[in-house]
């Protein structure tokens, strides 16, 4: 799909972008994006070269104080331990391999089964955020397409599938309750997901939230980049309970994953801007 988001283009930087916004903390203009990649790159790589110099520095220790140990034992007249070759039989016989993916990246189908919009529809339809201006409208269509797609992993011997649900998808707007409330349609095509995972002796390992958050509540709820939001949280703990009684009895359902790579859509999505929902803070001039 190539979602990777690019930097901003000249004429974007050049221009006010209210519509991405993010109330009353964040900043309107682009520049700022820039501005916060570029510090936060730079706060990154001294982070970097500080943990590398700590690690180094351990080793060099740790290395120093075996050696003190080795020499003193040989002087003694005690043998030295025997080498043992490191992960000689390989990964744990436990170990789990798997393929995954995220909603936003690969369903499509982005108004259909009853979905409404996300940060990313919104961020990937607006000029200059992404590559070759891609979005998520149809991706690898796999909204349509679940059915060979699950004959492909089969055909290759997958036995574990990590995918993530689309909380828009799952849930709708309810203008009246002013909440979140479950979508039936949108519920039975990760229903029937599963159902053909398990024919084909596929585990399923579902991600609740690969950083696709509903726009509705960026908007009207105050989303993730509002202090200590309640509110948000009600949301959540709301999906992850319908998502858990809805597919936590089925058989093949193996592991549960909150959060794709917190770090990620915290940073890029809130600080630096460059992922969705495009959110800078505040610099002043």
């Amino acid at each position: 799909l190539g979602l990777a988001p690019t930097t901003y283009s000249d004429s974007l930087l050049g221009g006010a972008r209210a519509d991405r916004a993010c109330d009353y903390e964040f900043v309107e203009y682009a520049p700022n994006a820039r501005l916060a990649r570029r510090s936060a790159c730079g706060r990154a790589l001294v982070g970097a070269l500080c943990v590398f110099a700590t690690l180094f520095v351990s080793s060099l220790d740790t290395f120093a104080r075996i050696a003190v140990r080795v020499l003193s034992a040989q002087a003694n007249g005690v043998p030295a331990p025997a080498t043992v070759e490191t992960c000689a039989n390989g990964f744990p016989s436990d170990f789990i391999w798997g393929l995954g993916t995220a909603a936003y990246q690969i369903e499509g189908g982005a108004k259909l089964a009853g979905r409404q919009a996300s940060v990313w529809d919104t961020f990937s339809h607006a000029p200059g955020t992404t590559f070759g201006g891609q979005t998520g409208d149809v991706a690898c269509d796999h909204f349509h397409l679940w059915r060979g797609d699950i004959e492909l992993m089969r055909s290759i011997g997958l036995r574990h599938y990590r995918f993530s649900l689309s909380w828009s998808r799952m849930m709708n707007w309810d203008d009246n309750r002013r909440i979140m409330v479950p979508n039936e349609p949108g519920i039975a095509f990760y229903k029937a997901l599963l159902e053909g995972l398990a024919q084909a002796g596929i585990s399923a390992h579902i991600t609740l939230y690969h950083w696709d958050l509903p726009q509705v509540l960026h908007d009207l709820k105050g989303g993730w980049h509002t202090p200590a939001n309640s509110a948000m949280l009600d949301e959540f703990e709301r999906y992850a309970t319908l998502a858990f009684e809805r597919f936590g009895t089925l058989g093949n359902v193996k592991t549960w994953f909150t959060f794709n790579e917190p770090w990620t859509f915290t940073v890029a999505g809130y600080s630096a801007g460059n992922h969705a929902p495009g959110c800078v803070p505040f610099q002043p001039d």
